[in-house]
């Protein structure tokens, strides 16, 4: 596969993923938001976009394909991305990529890299995708965005948002989204969302799990060639 066709199939995995410089810090003990939820949410979206660095996990399913991707970023435009992806039960392998703002550096089968030049708006999934959320939740009303509770994550107290786009279930198209904020830092630290398209008369559901961890941790991507 051409180093160019490996970027046109990751990408819209990356990119279909559509659901943060604001940073609240809050009392370890404390037991709900201090501001309404859509308020704390958009904070924490906002101080995700404005993080230095993070690592992230991100497991993606629909009835057609499943992927595993995980990546490294450090801004402002430093990403480094392995990713394997399953059609219909047949594997892609393992891909990997490191972009360095417009350049993106990919490895082939064969373990060999390769460099070219990318469109780096394109590449911008990451900042693309949290920029249209907070536009998004910025429209919605404050009963809009519900605050679950508070919840362990890895042994870290977390606030639990939910919210939804697009109306009920019988919508063409829409999403529902849970996610886990740290008490502490106001940082999101996983993502679920299941969002759905309907093309026909079949609606199709594509269910996406996303942890961020190590944020503002000295991470180091540099060209691997």
């Amino acid at each position: 596969m051409k180093s160019s066709t490996m970027v046109s199939a990751l990408l819209p995995v990356f990119l279909t993923i559509s659901f943060y410089a604001c940073r609240s810090s809050q009392p370890a003990f404390q037991s709900e938001p201090s501001v309404k939820p859509r308020e704390a949410l958009i904070s924490a979206m906002r101080a995700k976009l404005n993080a230095k660095s993070y690592r992230m996990k991100m497991v993606q399913s629909n009835p057609m394909m499943n992927s595993v991707i995980e990546g490294d970023y450090v801004a402002p435009d430093r990403y480094r991305m392995v990713g394997e992806t399953a059609v219909e039960n047949r594997q892609s392998g393992r891909r990997e990529m490191v972009f360095l703002g417009k350049d993106a550096f990919i490895k082939s089968p064969a373990g060999k890299w390769q460099k070219q030049e990318v469109d780096q708006q394109k590449v911008e999934f990451m900042r693309w995708r949290d920029e249209m959320l907070i536009e998004n939740l910025a429209k919605i009303s404050d009963n809009e965005v519900t605050f679950v509770g508070r919840e362990e994550l890895e042994g870290a107290p977390m606030f639990v948002f939910q919210h939804s786009f697009g109306g009920t279930s019988d919508a063409a198209t829409g999403s529902k989204t849970k996610t886990w904020v740290g008490v502490k830092d106001g940082l999101p630290y996983k993502i679920e969302m299941d969002a759905w398209v309907r093309p026909g008369q079949q609606r199709m559901t594509v269910k996406t799990t996303t942890i961020y961890y190590d944020y503002n941790a000295t991470i180091v991507i540099q060209p691997p060639m």
